[in-house]
């Protein structure tokens, strides 16, 4: 008997949280008294990314049913009813009214339009049926690139702020950061379900090297982080960054222990893995308005 249902949307709460925070993290980089902010340009730039991403995973959902275990398939179709299109249909005005608000705040030229338009590539290329077995391995990169860079620039350009060496400098640190967290959460996905992470990065890199991997990013983010201390001359003022480090160095020792054959705790290796990223946005914003 053939048996089918719909995936669950399955969002993911830490890349959505960690690109909206970033986001705010630009604009305050850019203003940091909320009095000079174009409110506009910004709901309309932070509403279309969310948009995009919820998008990106209804069509994912619908695009990819759920085979029940031990049932055979014979066509491979599902039957997909109208009213399931809807909130798509319904997401797609709201992202056509953020270009209109954005086009109406003359910020949707230029570099703004390059942001825009490779967080929507990034995004659903990962939906790709085609590209699926070969950017599963480096989906951890593409969510990373779309928090940092794309958001944090994305959160500056929108207030009609150049771009400057020192946006870029600090966009590293997160980028790093979150390449980290995201390569952390492959862990504990591989061990609960290694048939279904067959084409992930653990399984095409292995344990060994996916450990070495997530080490150089961590000391790649905090390294970056020193300079952009050092060459913003914010060191007084944004040293307590610094002090997130040691989230990420215990998140270090816990996915050691997997090496060395020990039992891995992964509720606590998932939480410093939000906790790390979470905090330096937190500690960001906190700086930028104080």
């Amino acid at each position: 008997m053939k048996m089918l249902k719909n995936n669950k949307l399955e969002i993911d709460w830490f890349f959505l949280i960690s690109g909206m925070g970033v986001f705010i993290v630009g604009t305050l980089f850019a203003k940091n008294k909320l009095s000079s902010w174009d409110l506009l340009s910004f709901f309309a730039a932070l509403t279309f990314f969310v948009s995009i991403y919820l998008l990106q995973r209804i069509a994912h959902s619908l695009s990819n049913p759920t085979v029940v275990e031990n049932t055979r398939i014979s066509t491979g179709k599902k039957n997909i009813k109208a009213i399931q299109y809807i909130p798509a249909l319904f997401l797609l005005a709201l992202i056509f009214t953020c270009l209109y608000f954005l086009l109406k705040q003359q910020v949707l030229i230029g570099i703004n339009l390059i942001w825009l338009s490779l967080i929507s590539i990034l995004t659903f290329v990962q939906t790709s049926q085609a590209l699926h077995n070969l950017l599963k391995p480096v989906e951890w990169l593409l969510k990373s690139l779309i928090i940092s860079p794309l958001m944090l620039l994305l959160g500056i350009s929108v207030q009609a702020i150049p771009v400057e060496g020192l946006h870029y400098l600090l966009a590293l640190p997160i980028f790093f950061l979150s390449s980290a967290s995201f390569v952390t959460f492959e862990f504990p996905k591989f061990d609960n379900a290694p048939n279904e992470n067959k084409n992930g990065l653990i399984a095409r890199t292995g344990l060994d090297q996916t450990l070495q991997l997530h080490r150089i990013l961590v000391l790649m983010a905090y390294a970056s982080l020193l300079a952009y201390l050092y060459f913003s001359g914010t060191f007084r003022s944004h040293w307590t960054l610094i002090l997130v480090a040691g989230i990420s160095f215990f998140q270090m020792v816990l996915l050691n222990r997997i090496i060395l054959g020990m039992k891995p705790n992964f509720t606590l290796i998932k939480a410093t893995a939000v906790m790390q990223v979470i905090s330096f946005i937190y500690l960001l914003i906190i700086k930028f308005v104080f």
